[in-house]
């Protein structure tokens, strides 16, 4: 759950600002993510742990108002949902997150994934990073199809990274994976661990970045007048995953999932931002 409020600068340590504006609103990773894919159109599935509190209640229903099969999202009981504060500020944001039983989904739970040849998994970083490699393993071995989005970045990610089909940053998560020598190419080859991969380098209103071991291209962002840019990578890796999942080659998906994100920046909120297919084509 995404526990935001707008400010008119970020806090520094130790001292207490004034917010407004505050809203309680379905967040977390996976969650924006799952709900994107499926406002693209896609058949869409979750897989996650939830606590037996308000908040996982609360986040249930609303997945299930967005036709999302909820049959792998676990409720534990005696945990507490993950959660999320949000402090937003002039179109940007910064988050702490608090995984909760985020961190209850295990490795030991991928076997029972109902993952299929022609399936995309997407998965992200605010689950165990473990569990997360053991899961896309296991899509792999069911020819699925795999998209990692490493965020929050950490180092442990990169133990996933060999099964990842795509491997989608942002350019602080670049950063962290590849600092600097190098141009944005060289560095986002750096990810590379086979052929056949492709990295993806969302740079905000520069655009983003395609690398392959042989190619790569750019495509221009679409400009808007941000209002909030919380879950906008969300929206963008979710509509990326749907358009992937129905065919799309490529470059066509990488566009329309940036048109979507462009819609979602115009949005106050995380889920509840992510546009419907017909808003984007």
């Amino acid at each position: 759950m995404d526990c935001a409020t707008t400010v008119a600068r970020l806090p520094r340590m130790g001292e207490t600002l004034g917010g407004s504006d505050f809203r309680l609103s379905p967040g977390g990773k996976g969650l924006n993510q799952a709900v994107a894919a499926a406002r693209a159109g896609a058949r869409t599935a979750f897989i996650a742990r939830l606590g037996d509190d308000e908040f996982g209640g609360q986040l249930l229903e609303f997945l299930g108002r967005e036709n999302i099969d909820l049959s792998a999202a676990v409720v534990v009981d005696g945990a507490a949902t993950g959660a999320a504060f949000v402090a937003v500020c002039e179109g940007d944001n910064a988050i702490i997150v608090s995984p909760g039983a985020n961190r209850l989904l295990g490795p030991e739970h991928a076997a029972s994934a109902d993952l299929r040849a022609g399936d995309v998994l997407l998965a992200q970083m605010e689950t165990p990073a473990e569990t997360v490699a053991a899961f896309m393993g296991q899509a792999k071995k069911r020819a699925a199809r795999t998209l990692l989005n490493p965020a929050p970045a950490v180092e442990a990610a990169t133990a996933a990274f060999a099964v990842a089909d795509i491997i989608l940053v942002n350019a602080t998560a670049l950063g962290f994976f590849c600092a600097p020598p190098g141009d944005l190419v060289a560095r986002a080859r750096r990810l590379l661990a086979r052929d056949g991969q492709t990295v993806i380098v969302t740079l905000g209103a520069d655009g983003l970045l395609c690398v392959t071991r042989a190619h790569d291209f750019r495509l221009a962002a679409v400009a808007v007048a941000a209002v909030d840019s919380t879950g906008a990578g969300d929206c963008f890796a979710g509509v990326l995953a749907a358009r992937l999942a129905g065919g799309d080659g490529l470059r066509e998906a990488a566009t329309i999932a940036a048109r979507a994100a462009a819609i979602c920046v115009t949005r106050p909120g995380a889920a509840e931002s992510m546009p419907r297919a017909a808003e984007f084509g």
